[in-house]
């Protein structure tokens, strides 16, 4: 009685906090069969809805907490992942999905995570990895996915964390977004306080030359940090 009541909740918190506020762009990305649907469509419906192998993409807008999360869930085919570089633009933050108790493809796991984290267009950004698939037989913890993924060094560029997850029943998952919420509004705080006290220059002309004389033109140094 107890969990069906905390599963209504869940669901219901999930629907009012479907209101207008900052947006963020997420992309979802894995190898087939790793869980993103799943995970995504447990996300933005509050339950488990049946999925097939997705060929191209899904996109749903999940609303928590006054953050609207655009999220595109894309294909983890391999001859689909050549593609995945066409929707890291102007991403926010990646959520790479790992099924946790499918160890003879962790190394094409990391091999795929490894490439994508030298793109630019991650540096500096926020990663989130979900261990999914916790409930399976010889599930990895998060702790193991994340040594035989080498985040520590593979991911050293972005703000990381790693989430045991079962997409199927939402285990993990709202502790995975309560922490990529906090991530983004960090990040996007740094970011406006880097804009804010970024030094810019501007030309200058001597206010002493004639104004059909060659004038001495120089540099001088703006700072925009507010005093």
């Amino acid at each position: 009685m107890g969990g069906a009541l905390t599963k209504g909740y869940r669901k219901l918190s999930w629907r009012l906090h479907k209101k207008r506020g900052s947006q963020g762009r997420i992309v979802m990305l894995g190898l087939d069969a790793s869980g993103k649907t799943t995970i995504l469509y447990r996300l933005a419906f509050g339950d488990h809805v049946k999925t097939i192998p997705t060929v191209g993409f899904n996109v749903e807008t999940i609303c928590y907490h006054k953050l609207a999360l655009l999220t595109w869930d894309v294909g983890g085919q391999k001859k689909l992942r050549q593609l995945w570089q066409y929707y890291l633009k102007n991403t926010q933050a990646l959520v790479f999905v790992v099924d946790s108790a499918d160890r003879e493809r962790l190394p094409e796991a990391k091999e795929e995570l490894r490439m994508l984290m030298e793109r630019p267009e991650l540096v500096g950004g926020v990663l989130l990895v979900l261990a999914n698939k916790q409930d399976m037989p010889h599930a990895l913890p998060p702790e193991e996915i994340a040594r035989k993924l080498k985040l520590k060094r593979v991911a050293r560029k972005t703000t990381w964390h790693i989430q045991g997850t079962v997409g199927t029943t939402g285990n993990g998952l709202y502790e995975a977004i309560d922490w990529l919420t906090a991530a983004l509004r960090d990040h996007e705080a740094a970011t406006a306080r880097g804009r804010r006290s970024r030094t810019t220059w501007r030309f200058v002309r001597d206010p002493h030359h004639h104004h059909n004389q060659t004038a001495d033109v120089g540099l001088a140094q703006t700072s925009t940090t507010p005093s």
